[in-house]
C-alpha cells in the first residue's frame, strides 16, 4: 500500500469537527452582529436614548471578537493536525473569510455611529 493510499478516518473526523467547531464560532458571530445592528435600527426611540446605540454597538463588537475567536481555534487545529493539512480547508481561505467578517464588524460599527438621531 502507497503512503498516497493510506486513508485515515480519525484524522478526516478530526478536520471535519475543526470545520464544524469554526462554522459554530462564525454563525454566533454572525447572530450577535445582525441582533446589535437590528436592535439599533428597528428601536429608534427607546428611552434613554443612548441604550439601544450602545446594546447594538456591544453586540456587533462582541461578533468581531468571535469572529477573530473563531479564526485562531482554527489556526491553533491546524497546527495541532499539520500532517492532514492537505485534506482540510486551506489557512488562507479561513483566514481570508475572517479578515471579511471581522471588517464587516468594523462596517456595522460605523453604521451605528453613522445614524443620525
Amino acid at each position: 500500500m502507497s503512503p498516497e493510499s493510506t486513508h485515515d478516518s480519525a484524522t478526516d473526523r478530526t478536520l471535519m469537527a475543526e470545520e464544524r467547531t469554526y462554522s459554530a464560532w462564525v454563525r454566533t458571530g454572525l447572530t450577535s452582529l445582525a441582533t446589535g445592528l437590528a436592535i439599533d435600527k428597528l428601536i429608534p426611540d427607546a428611552q434613554p436614548p443612548w441604550l439601544v446605540p450602545l446594546l447594538g454597538l456591544v453586540l456587533v463588537v462582541v461578533g468581531g471578537f468571535t469572529f477573530t475567536f473563531a479564526f485562531i481555534g482554527y489556526r491553533n487545529g491546524c497546527r495541532h493536525w499539520q500532517h492532514a493539512m492537505p485534506r482540510a480547508i486551506p489557512l488562507w481561505v479561513i483566514g481570508l473569510v475572517s479578515l471579511l467578517l471581522i471588517l464587516s464588524a468594523g462596517l456595522a460599527v460605523a453604521l451605528i455611529f453613522a445614524d443620525p438621531r
